[in-house]
């Protein structure tokens, strides 16, 4: 989730930076990284937590636990789908920043994504996350983790605390 926030922060520097600057080099170069980080990893992050983590997760849990879980999944859930609506229209902004053209980046969508973002952080971080430390064991993380390499193409380099 950090680099998600890095990311966040990123793109409303970048909006800053571009309505003093214009599309200078360094406007190109944090476009260019905010665009790689929400058109590659973000998906891959979602696709983790809806996949692997949500699922297995409700398995294991039971009555109430199970029930607050569901809610707070299906919420999670829509506001992926939400996200990925609004990213379409912000990475055409910055599709064009990366390119070096001269572009307005929308500051109340990039302040709106980000809070949005840091909400939605707070709530799998505040709900989801000590539920999935008290319910998955040690080989639900190894067997996670290597779902999660193998979804990037690398070595399995997971593995929880």
């Amino acid at each position: 989730h950090e680099r998600v926030l890095r990311m966040c922060t990123l793109m409303q520097r970048v909006q800053t930076h571009v309505a003093e600057h214009g599309a200078d080099a360094q406007a190109r170069d944090g476009a260019t990284s905010v665009l790689r980080y929400f058109n590659e990893a973000a998906p891959r992050h979602h696709a983790d937590e809806e996949e692997d983590l949500f699922p297995r997760l409700l398995q294991r849990l039971e009555g109430d636990a199970r029930d607050t879980a569901a809610q707070t999944i299906e919420q999670l859930h829509n506001e992926h789908a939400q996200f990925e609506h609004d990213w379409a229209s912000l990475s055409i902004a910055l599709g064009a920043l990366a390119r070096g053209e001269s572009t307005v980046l929308d500051a109340a969508r990039v302040d709106s994504y980000s809070a949005r973002y840091r909400q939605h952080i707070a709530l799998e971080e505040g709900v989801l996350a000590p539920a999935l430390q008290l319910a998955l064991t040690t080989a639900d993380w190894r067997e996670i983790g290597a779902i999660m390499a193998r979804r990037r193409g690398v070595g399995n380099s997971f593995h929880s605390t």
